[in-house]
């Protein structure tokens, strides 16, 4: 079936045709394999070259990132901008744009399936009178979450503001479902809710007047029943990032005490890059690495942490909370721990696409591998772990996926987020936010594609209130670090016999 475009089209940039010209020209004979890189200021498709062709790798790299269609607004969101209203023109314009922008862009022509005019059908009337950008982003985020991707999704005025300059807005805390219970599970330091005496582990009753039990079913009713696994949870984190200026009534309680009362203002902190690897040499000489990204860049300070914990006991590689980035960072992770060439993954993207188009000079073939490539030799051989949770997603979960389709690592910690699909870029949307498609659908070698499914843990260890509450207590950690003094190395026998 034919589906027609909405909106006004545009051809095609004249300087798109030069660029294909110039990257066919300088590009073709380069052996590549497809990445995706993501990091505080752009997100785009790179390609993973040798060493030697850095300076070609660089050009390609800011050629795709101005192809990548990144928003660029730093306008910062308040109370009283975002209780303006955004013109009808401009709702259904943008919202044109996002379901054009999947129909023609999302990596699987049928939309999972989807009766795609119908979707638009049904979500047009709830955009025209969705007039404040609170009610339109609802709604925008609601007909993302029908595709049922992890990578198709909107970003709120908010979110966008953060991720283009480097600053994190809100109350500043996290929050979870365990069962029914909402509970804060995590604080950032100097944040307006650890100044205000908020704390890991305190049960919330409520928000803003609204019952924990009224914010579960509100959340519930607002997701789809194709919705990613990971979209609920994602519609309740937004309730601790309102606009700047924002006063946030939050009831809690310890288990020892009484309901209590807690006022915070949101407000915008400028944060730097996070620091992507970090190194502590446990008392059991067991090295806990801690990576909060997948970027490219770290490969080869990776390649060096890896060759100074040598004599380690055993490494335990921490991705809990390791929302990805970039695809090539993992072949960096992987390769210092594998003694041969494997092909790890492949990407197929959508064909005919003009982007895809000029990225793969034309051909049709859109089946690109993913292998180690043997950038380095095996820098280890020892006992290897991995941590896992909810929060562990995409490039991270690929990590954590391949060392153990090679049984070359424990996995430990709680399923992943099933979050293993990539995207190009974003796209600006009125009022302030962005949204973004996913162009590649991701398979791994062993084990296909794992987006929805996640990564299951070899030793599982399921989060309780009380691991909140006492945070020095790291059972996820310990169950790590025991197997590893006590098994060594991961074999297919270890691991059946954990499993």
């Amino acid at each position: 079936m034919t589906v027609r475009r909405f909106g006004r089209s545009r051809p095609l940039p004249s300087f798109v045709s030069n660029l294909r010209a110039f990257v066919a020209r300088h590009f073709r004979s380069i052996p590549v394999g497809l990445t995706l890189r993501k990091s505080a200021q752009s997100t785009a498709v790179h390609y993973m070259n040798r060493p030697q062709h850095s300076i070609r790798y660089a050009f390609l790299v800011i050629a795709v990132s101005v192809l990548a269609g990144c928003a660029t607004s730093t306008k910062l969101p308040t109370v009283e901008t975002q209780a303006a209203a955004i013109p009808i023109e401009e709702r259904r314009a943008g919202f044109d744009k996002f379901w054009n922008a999947i129909n023609d862009n999302f990596y699987d022509p049928s939309i999972r399936g989807l009766d795609w005019p119908a979707v638009r059908a049904q979500y047009l009337p709830q955009i025209e009178s969705a007039a404040t950008p609170d009610a339109y982003y609802a709604v925008m985020s609601k007909f993302a979450a029908e595709v049922g991707d992890s990578h198709v999704y909107v970003r709120a005025p908010v979110e966008t503001y953060d991720r283009l300059s480097d600053s994190v807005t809100g109350v500043g805390m996290s929050m979870r479902f365990i069962g029914k219970e909402l509970v804060v599970s995590g604080i950032r330091k100097d944040g307006p809710a650890e100044r205000a005496g908020l704390k890991r582990g305190m049960v919330i009753e409520s928000i803003d007047a609204k019952a924990a039990s009224i914010i579960y079913a509100d959340a519930l009713a607002k997701t789809p029943p194709n919705a990613h696994p990971a979209y609920f949870s994602r519609l309740v984190s937004r309730l601790t990032r309102p606009p700047v200026g924002t006063e946030v009534t939050i009831m809690v309680r310890n288990e020892q005490d009484a309901p209590k009362t807690i006022k915070v203002v949101s407000e915008t902190k400028s944060v730097e890059p996070p620091t992507k690897v970090r190194v502590e040499r446990l008392p059991s000489n067991v090295a806990l690495i801690r990576m909060n990204q997948v970027g490219f860049a770290p490969i080869l300070s990776f390649r060096q942490t890896i060759i100074d914990q040598k004599d380690a006991a055993g490494i335990i590689i921490d991705l809990r909370g390791n929302p990805g980035g970039a695809v090539a960072g993992v072949l960096g992770v992987v390769d210092p721990f594998l003694d041969s060439t494997e092909e790890i993954a492949r990407v197929k993207m959508r064909p005919m696409n003009p982007l895809l188009s000029v990225l793969s000079f034309g051909n049709t073939d859109t089946s690109s591998p993913l292998a180690t490539g043997r950038l380095f030799e095996r820098e280890y051989a020892g006992p290897l772990a991995v941590l896992v949770d909810e929060n562990t997603a995409s490039a991270a979960e690929m990590i954590a996926a391949s060392l153990q389709d090679y049984v070359r690592a424990i996995v430990v910690g709680r399923p992943s987020c099933g979050c293993v699909t990539g995207l190009f870029g974003f796209t600006s949307l009125p009022g302030g936010g962005e949204f973004a498609v996913s162009r590649m659908q991701i398979f791994l070698t062993k084990r296909g594609s794992i987006e929805r499914k996640g990564v299951k843990p070899d030793i599982e260890v399921p989060l309780t209130l009380a691991d909140l509450q006492n945070s020095s207590n790291d059972r996820t950690l310990l169950a790590a670090e025991t197997a590893l003094l006590k098994g060594g190395n991961a074999t297919p026998a270890k691991v059946s016999a954990i499993q």
